[in-house]
């Protein structure tokens, strides 16, 4: 059989010697042409000069930051015209005259003010025809536009004075009963106090609920009745009686600021709420208890603390509420005797109601506190 020497495998190619490969490798890198750092700089200057003068040449294209339509999207017939308004770079220095006083249109309403631009804050300049009559016209209706505030305020003013008028006749009315309020309200006696007096009536009422009035409050009278209405006489005169009531409610007040500590601290020493946190001597949970119990005192003033529409409402309604009071002890045969004059039976239930309201009020007061200082979390009795 004889052998093909096509079909006889190849000897294995010798590998080359190590140190030709050595050789062969350093040649190479050798070859390598390595950048100095000079040259590495002014590659990046380069690319940054290159960066900004593509900045420089997008920045040039028309683009409207209203409508954010470019130059090269518009339709080539219509003869649209750019306007650089304002101060802007970039993105914001161009817009469609249209779109922009459409803008300007919008952010003006009805009354024509300086519009500036949203982000560099310059006041866009509007170029317009004008004639005579139109100048005349703008001045007439800018002047206008002015004056209207003062006259609303004018407008509220009398109707405020009006309606207070209205509201201290009614209050003498029914304080004095129709004789004397007849008397005091007549031609004859209508004078320069009478116009500042009956207006300030509501105005007294819903001051004297205040205590920041304590100091004015006693002049008021004085300063509103003459010389001539104030006698002394027993019983007093309406208008003595005016100018005494002041006084009888700051002695008041004094009062109650004597006994209101002694009305707090009724239930302030109620049992414990938890027998064993007392009785164990845990000085920590004792004095987070005693924490809540200071911090219902706060909520409890706050609960009790007028607000000022009950304020308002309960000053005007006093004249009524002390006139309906004057008609029940009028009622009683003794008071009437007593106490024959219906402005003085008015004054004393006016008077009456009041010292009432604030016995009721402490002794709401004190049962909500005796009532939070005994409240305590329910269990959970569920499954």
């Amino acid at each position: 059989m004889s052998s093909n020497p096509a079909l006889l495998p190849l000897p294995p190619s010798p590998s080359p010697p190590l140190s030709v490969v050595a050789s062969t490798l350093q040649a190479h890198m050798s070859s390598v042409h390595t950048i100095p750092p000079a040259t590495q700089n002014q590659n990046e200057h380069r690319n940054l000069e290159i960066s900004v003068a593509w900045e420089d040449s997008t920045g040039d294209e028309k683009r409207c930051w209203i409508c954010f339509v470019e130059e090269r999207e518009e339709d080539v017939s219509k003869k649209v015209r750019w306007v650089r308004p304002c101060k802007c770079k970039n993105s914001l220095k161009f817009a469609h005259e249209d779109c922009l006083l459409r803008w300007i249109s919008e952010k003006q309403g009805p009354i024509t003010t300086d519009v500036k631009c949203p982000a560099c804050g310059h006041v866009y300049a509007i170029e317009e025809s004008t004639d005579v009559v139109l100048a005349i016209l703008t001045f007439v209706d800018k002047s206008i536009q002015s004056v209207v505030p003062y006259v609303t305020l004018a407008g509220v003013s009398m109707a405020f004075y009006v309606v207070s008028t209205t509201f201290g006749a009614y209050a003498v009315m029914t304080m004095c009963g129709p004789d004397e309020g007849e008397r005091i309200l007549s031609e004859a006696n209508w004078g320069w106090r009478t116009w500042i007096g009956l207006p300030l009536i509501p105005i007294g009422l819903v001051c004297s609920r205040l205590t920041a009035a304590d100091a004015a409050l006693p002049l008021l009278p004085f300063l509103v009745l003459g010389n001539d209405q104030i006698r002394l006489s027993l019983p007093p005169s309406p208008a003595l009686t005016v100018c005494l009531l002041p006084w009888a409610r700051l002695l008041y007040n004094g009062v109650w600021a004597t006994i209101w500590p002694w009305i707090e601290r009724i239930g302030r020493h109620t049992p414990a709420r938890n027998g064993a946190v007392r009785s164990g001597g845990a000085v920590g949970q004792a004095a987070v208890a005693g924490q809540q119990e200071d911090e219902e005192d706060v909520q409890e003033f706050s609960i009790g603390r007028r607000d000022g529409q009950r304020l308002v409402l309960g000053s005007l309604l006093l004249p009524a509420v002390s006139s309906l009071m004057g008609t029940l002890l009028g009622s009683i045969p003794w008071v009437r005797n007593k106490v024959p004059d219906p402005f003085h039976r008015n004054i004393l239930g006016g008077c009456l109601f009041v010292v009432c309201k604030d016995v009721a009020s402490a002794v709401y007061r004190a049962h909500r506190k005796r009532q939070r200082r005994t409240r305590r979390v329910r269990e959970y009795r569920g499954d």
